[in-house]
């Protein structure tokens, strides 16, 4: 059988990105530059969601996007982007 694979556009607050950072099995390095950024475009409200992905696999942990998650963080805004669900 296929695994499923869903993908929706969702809400994205601090307090979930810190739950989401704190389950990840991510592995990315960490561009503080670019994080400030993105951060910096959040809080502006100019936070384009296209090409931007969270993905989790069938355990709910994150395993791609960790960058993206420091960025709503540092920002303190809620952000929408979307999530690429894995089950299994």
């Amino acid at each position: 059988m296929t695994p499923t694979r869903t993908r929706s556009l969702k809400q994205i607050d601090p307090e979930t990105a810190r739950g989401l950072i704190a389950t990840s099995e991510s592995n990315e390095p960490l561009d503080e530059k670019w994080i400030r950024a993105t951060a910096i475009q959040m809080k502006k409200g100019r936070f384009d969601p296209y090409g931007a992905c969270l993905e989790l696999n069938a355990k709910g942990h994150l395993f791609s996007g960790l960058q993206y998650l420091y960025a709503i963080v540092e920002s303190n805004c809620t952000v929408k982007i979307w999530v690429a669900e894995n089950g299994g």
